[in-house]
């Protein structure tokens, strides 16, 4: 059995990856660095929004977009490597 672990991806990703729909990503640079993160990362599964009292919750680095955020963001399990 694998592990897994959580990754913390914000707003504007999470639905990509949830959905494999990224018709909001406009910039095709852009979109060649997320499908890149997106084939990295594997086959990420949703687990919710990030609770206001996870350590990482605040200021982060999207893995996905790789852009810093602030606020919860959403949780997603991904097979630990």
């Amino acid at each position: 059995m694998s592990r897994t672990e959580l990754i913390h991806v914000c707003d504007h990703c999470a639905p990509g990856l949830a959905n494999d729909d990224w018709t909001h990503v406009t910039d095709d640079d852009e979109y060649a660095s997320i499908m890149a993160a997106v084939e990295a990362i594997g086959f990420a599964a949703y687990h919710g929004p990030a609770p206001d009292e996870v350590p990482w919750a605040g200021y982060f680095r999207c893995p996905v977009c790789g852009y810093d955020h602030v606020g919860p963001g959403v949780l997603f399990e991904v097979e630990a490597a």
